[in-house]
Parts: C-alpha cells; sequence; structure tokens
C-alpha cells in the first residue's frame, strides 16, 4: 500500500464513528494534487457538520485552506497564533505590485486611490498583473520561526 493509500484509509477509519473531535496528522503528506483536494473538501465537510478538526501540518496550502486558526511551534513551544488571514496581512508588505510585458511597478497600498504613477500605468501599459503583496503562510513560517519549511 503507498503512503497515500495508508493516509486515505486512515482518515477513512477515523471518520468511521462521525467523531466530534478529530485529529489529523499531516493528512496531505503522500498525496497527489486531486486526492489533497479531496482531503480539503473532507476536512471542509466535517467542519460543516460540527466536527472540530485538529490539523498538524507542514504543508501552508492546506493550513490556509482548512484552518480558522493557526499556531506556529518551534522547539514545542507556540510562539504565534492567529487567523491564516490575518497573519498573511501582519506579515506581508502593504505594497502593490503592477506587471506588464517588459516590466513591473510597486506602489504603497495607503494612498493608491491617489497615486498619480498608478493611474498613470494603468491608463498607458497593457497591465498582465496586479497583486497585493501579503505573505503567504509558508512566508510566515519563515518570519516566526526562523526556520525553512522542510
Amino acid at each position: 500500500m503507498s503512503k497515500g493509500m495508508g493516509i486515505r484509509l486512515n482518515v477513512a477509519r477515523a471518520l468511521l464513528h462521525r467523531p466530534e473531535l478529530l485529529f489529523l496528522d499531516e493528512p496531505s503528506s503522500g498525496l497527489d494534487p486531486v486526492a489533497a483536494s479531496r482531503m480539503v473538501d473532507l476536512i471542509t465537510r466535517e467542519r460543516e457538520r460540527g466536527c472540530t478538526v485538529v490539523v498538524t501540518t507542514h504543508d501552508m496550502v492546506l493550513a490556509q485552506e482548512v484552518c480558522d486558526r493557526v499556531g506556529f511551534v518551534v522547539d514545542g513551544t507556540i510562539v504565534e497564533t492567529g487567523a491564516p488571514a490575518e497573519l498573511r496581512r501582519r506579515h506581508g508588505r502593504r505594497e502593490v505590485v503592477l506587471t506588464w510585458d517588459g516590466g513591473r511597478s510597486v506602489f504603497p497600498l495607503d494612498g493608491l486611490a491617489d497615486d498619480p504613477g498608478f493611474h498613470r500605468d494603468l491608463r498607458e501599459r497593457r497591465v498582465h498583473t496586479l497583486h497585493s503583496q501579503e505573505a503567504d503562510l509558508a512566508q510566515v513560517f519563515r518570519a516566526v520561526t526562523g526556520r525553512e519549511l522542510s
């Protein structure tokens, strides 16, 4: 049995009695992208039926998608907790980045509505992307733990 199949079997066994509290340790480890997406759906359904789901994971995409709150642990100590969106804003930069063929501009988010350079670039360039610069949870992990994800 593959690692992914083993994880799916263990999760199925854990759900048979419809628990009120479910602990999942690295539930997406060893899963292909389709199976990982199904795991997100499963966790979401369990939460919607009222089950409390506790997930331990290094998969920050999973944590960002399914967790109401996350905590980062260093050497057995919780060093920071919060809602994923709030942590991403707190550890991100208050900027937006515009890109176009051959170039990019960075503007401060504060005062953006009145920024003449921003308006000029929007009018004069064929803009491909416009992105705010909030951090993802992997960047938050590195910032609060001083470590890289393994």
